[in-house]
């Protein structure tokens, strides 16, 4: 069963609205129109591999800022919310499934206050502050991404490369929705250490 999320639905109701409403001055009904037609098809465009593809490089560019405020004595807090708000769903008003790659007693963060506590301390008393290493690169390694009409679902591996030019290597899967301003945003996060025998 499809359920059209808020944002498509809203869009559905202001065109429905407007095309119910009485014939105005041709320019005002043409740029209404055009507005109404720009704000539907953002939301609804399909995802692609390269919008993805920077999505993840924006994620990598995030993980390394914070670190680096860290670094330099600033508010490494503020700098991880800000990070978590732009590239996660929280602020647009979706719901997040975040498994951190180092957690055990807390594996599964369903707020953004304990996704942030992973990142860069807060509230569960297991998180060391996972971006605040620091790293100083993230690579991705997609193995594979499904793109569908209004989602993606990205799966590899990531090495993150430490101040001390150590490499730790972990495997993701995240999935990914578009936002109202047409941004994509993270709905699941999963990573994980590899498996050894």
């Amino acid at each position: 069963m499809f359920v059209a999320s808020p944002i498509a639905r809203s869009a559905c109701v202001t065109m429905a609205r407007a095309a119910a409403r009485p014939p105005r001055a041709p320019a005002v009904a043409l740029w209404k129109q055009a507005a109404l037609a720009r704000a539907y098809s953002s939301v609804s465009a399909p995802i692609t591999a390269a919008e993805v593809e920077a999505a993840q490089m924006k994620w990598a560019e995030g993980i390394v800022a914070v670190g680096a405020v860290f670094t330099d004595g600033g508010d490494f807090k503020a700098k991880g919310k800000e990070v978590l708000d732009d590239l996660y769903g929280y602020a647009s008003g979706f719901d997040v499934l975040f498994k951190p790659t180092k957690a055990a007693e807390q594996a599964i963060r369903l707020t953004e206050t304990e996704a942030a506590s992973y990142m860069v301390t807060g509230c569960v008393p297991e998180d060391k502050g996972f971006a605040i290493t620091p790293f100083t690169d993230v690579r991705f390694d997609n193995k594979g991404t499904l793109l569908l009409s209004d989602s993606a679902t990205a799966m590899g591996e990531y090495y993150f490369a430490d101040a001390g030019d150590g490499i730790t290597k972990v495997e993701y899967t995240f999935q990914y929705r578009r936002a109202a301003d047409g941004s994509l945003k993270i709905v699941v996060h999963h990573s994980s250490i590899p498996y050894k025998k």
